[in-house]
């Protein structure tokens, strides 16, 4: 029990030591005589025909990669783990910002640690001996395949790679989340050269799958990240070339085809993008977003009755969405199916009696129909005949009020319905209201 007891003091002595150490610092210099003793090593005759001379340049351009120990960061980790292994920083920054946050900075030799409530959330490399490392890991790596012309290297070099491939995966997700970060902070060039650089990252993963010592080997959900990267950097085209590849191999995920079809429709090819979309819909066929991203394009296109089409599928598989029955009404409005229209809002509204566009659309519908009656009594010439159109027509126009109304109800200061109820309350002599509306229009 005694041996018990000392033995765990001696344990509690040793982390209380090393939690009052400050970082060893990275000899920098020293690896920068290692990069110049490996450019030498390359530009000599005898030695760059050796393949384990660039073996060896690779394996330190991964060391350099390396040098901060960002291997061992990770978003989330706890504050006190991190300076387990870190130890104490040389210097501590405290910032709060307007929104209430405090962010914590842990300032190294090299590397900058950004925590906020005791928790990693970001970190800044301050100094590098080598710009690309892993690019010039990788290169490396490939000129000692052209050199192994026997393959008497291959299990070595597919050690090395097979790691270069982790630290590509681990930049990659590193650069891709903080273009997220980027992105909701409203930076939005800032977030495109992170997105940039996680597109980079994860082709040069797929680059290494292709060399002889991989066997050229074909990973479908790299291709795919490869292409919501590239496509989050704003680069269509290279987008579709990674989300075709990964399609070709059956990349089991639907939303792959919608962002697919998002890309062609970006570089302007309209009809591709609904192709994909088919294809996608055929392979996905209970997936709703795939519907819906069909009905888009062919409401863009202009082909209503597509749209219906696909909208009749969509009510299916999910036949309490008001919002397709809002859709088919306004798509059985532009077609002139005014019946339809009625009953598609009357639907919606079913489904949510507070629905505002539904609600407002109806009112329209009504005013639109009573509006062409009433243009169609004004052109009869026997006034008796007028007389009794124009009795019909406001008849009609006097059943947009209450949906109107009701709009206005849910959304008081809406411009577009007071101008629209102006006329109407003008044409069925309601004064009172009209003059209600008419000085909330002026005070707008």
């Amino acid at each position: 029990m005694k041996r018990f007891v000392l033995l765990t003091i001696a344990v509690m002595a040793g982390l209380a030591l090393q939690a009052q150490m400050t970082a060893p610092t990275v000899n920098y210099g020293a690896y920068e005589k290692k990069v110049q003793k490996s450019d030498a090593e390359i530009q000599d005759p005898k030695k760059s025909e050796n393949p384990k001379t660039w073996i060896n340049r690779g394996s330190l351009f991964q060391e350099i990669y390396e040098l901060n120990n960002i291997k061992f960061l990770q978003k989330g980790a706890d504050e006190k783990q991190i300076q387990l292994i870190f130890f104490n920083p040389q210097k501590k920054e405290t910032l709060q910002f307007p929104n209430g946050v405090v962010q914590e900075k842990l300032i190294y030799d090299g590397i900058t640690l950004i925590f906020e409530n005791g928790k990693l959330v970001d970190w800044d490399e301050t100094k590098t001996v080598a710009d690309k490392p892993l690019d010039k890991a990788f290169d490396a790596f490939a000129k000692a395949q052209e050199l192994d012309k026997e393959n008497k290297l291959s299990k070595t070099l597919k050690k090395y790679l097979e790691e270069l491939k982790n630290q590509y995966l681990r930049d990659g997700s590193y650069m891709y989340d903080k273009g997220v970060r980027a992105d909701e902070a409203g930076e939005t060039e800032k977030a495109k050269e992170y997105y940039q650089n996680s597109y980079h990252d994860f082709a040069m993963m797929l680059k290494i799958n292709e060399t002889p010592a991989m066997g050229n080997v074909k990973d479908t959900a790299i291709m795919y990240y490869a292409g919501v990267a590239a496509r989050k950097a704003g680069r269509p085209d290279n987008a579709i070339v990674y989300f075709e590849q990964a399609k070709a191999l059956n990349y089991n995920e639907p939303l792959l085809y919608e962002l697919l079809a998002n890309s062609y429709a970006e570089t302007g090819q309209e009809d591709k993008a609904i192709e994909v979309l088919k294809e996608g819909f055929q392979r996905f066929r209970d997936n709703n977003r795939i519907v819906i991203a069909l009905i888009n394009s062919y409401l863009k296109k202009g082909d209503s009755q597509a749209a219906l089409d696909y909208l009749a599928i969509a009510k299916q598989q999910d036949p309490s969405n008001k919002t397709f029955y809002f859709a088919e009404g306004t798509l059985y409005d532009k077609l002139g199916k005014i019946e339809e229209a009625k009953a598609a809002y009357q639907k919606a509204l079913e489904i949510d009696p507070s629905y505002y566009d539904a609600i407002f659309n109806f009112g329209v519908l009504y005013y639109t129909q009573a509006k062409k009656m009433l243009d169609d009594a004004s052109f009869e010439k026997d006034p008796t005949e007028a007389a009794k159109k124009e009795e019909v027509a406001l008849k009609e126009l006097e059943k947009c009020v209450p949906y109107l109304e009701k709009a206005l109800e849910l959304q008081p200061n809406d411009r577009s319905i007071l101008e629209t109820l102006q006329p109407v309350y003008y044409k069925l002599k309601m004064m009172d209201k009209y003059e209600k509306v008419r000085e909330q229009l002026k005070n707008m």
